[in-house]
């Protein structure tokens, strides 16, 4: 079983750069080749990174090909249910920690976007949702970060 999370983003923007961005959140090593495809019926194409590749989550960008280098895109990120990452991230803390930094990234491109929560069934508009879903900082210890911050506080200073 896995989580399967989307994040669309209706304005068309470059597929390409979007993967390119989603690559990097990922760590994906450049020995990694991209696979493509399309299917000639919806006019659909996609960019993905194939199963066997070992990273956290798969990616999947898929766009209109029809409309040509700018199109609405639909990323998707599915990790298996038993991930555990670094810090106890679980996948749904790993999908939130992508689908905020895919978030902000769209953000500082004035971008519109939106994203699917399958536990709720829902979409939801930019980070709503996002902080009930999952922990986007738990890998990174942001809590033992906050507290060892705040014992060394100089009174004096």
């Amino acid at each position: 079983m896995t989580l399967t999370t989307v994040v669309r983003v209706d304005t068309p923007c470059s597929a390409a750069d979007v993967y390119l961005y989603c690559r990097f959140l990922l760590n994906t090593p450049f020995a990694v080749d991209p696979e493509y495809g399309a299917d000639a019926e919806s006019g659909q194409a996609w960019i993905a990174h194939s199963f066997d590749v070992g990273l956290s989550a798969r990616l999947c960008v898929l766009y209109e090909s029809s409309v040509g280098d700018l199109s609405p895109v639909d990323v998707t990120f599915d990790t298996v249910r038993a991930y555990r990452g670094r810090g106890r991230e679980s996948c749904t803390d790993l999908h939130a920690r992508l689908v905020t930094a895919l978030g902000r990234w769209l953000d500082a491109r004035s971008l519109p976007w939106q994203w699917y929560d399958e536990h709720r069934d829902v979409w939801s508009v930019r980070f709503d949702g996002l902080a009930e879903f999952g922990d986007a900082h738990r890998a990174y210890g942001s809590v033992a970060w906050f507290r060892r911050a705040a014992t060394e506080v100089d009174p004096g200073g």
